[in-house]
């Protein structure tokens, strides 16, 4: 077989164990951490199976990458503002921007 037709079947079988993950979520109730595991040990199981060939689960991975990178950045953002404007006292935002800049010093390289 191709290259082309094993990337072609590492996607359909992702997209099984997508349908097993969702199947689990709304049919048995299955908690986030179990089915986060369970995600983990089929990407670890897939990728040594196809190793290789998960181009195209690579590309869908780096799109969904992408998207919740688009949406996180933003959320915080809006959050770190919404909780400097609730704050009130001009002494207590005083103290919470110093430690916040020292941890920042403190966490780049």
């Amino acid at each position: 077989m191709s290259d082309i037709a094993y990337d072609w079947i590492a996607l359909g079988v992702a997209a099984i164990l997508f349908v097993i993950l969702a199947f689990l979520k709304r049919k048995k109730n299955a908690g986030f951490t179990t089915r986060v595991l369970l995600a983990t040990a089929f990407g670890i199981i897939l990728g040594i199976a196809f190793n290789g060939h998960t181009d195209y689960v690579g590309a869908v991975g780096s799109i969904w990458s992408n998207a919740i990178t688009a949406l996180v950045v933003p959320l915080l953002l809006f959050s770190i503002i919404s909780s400097i404007t609730n704050l009130g006292e001009s002494m207590r935002l005083k103290s919470i921007g110093a430690k916040t800049v020292f941890f920042l010093l403190l966490n780049t390289d």
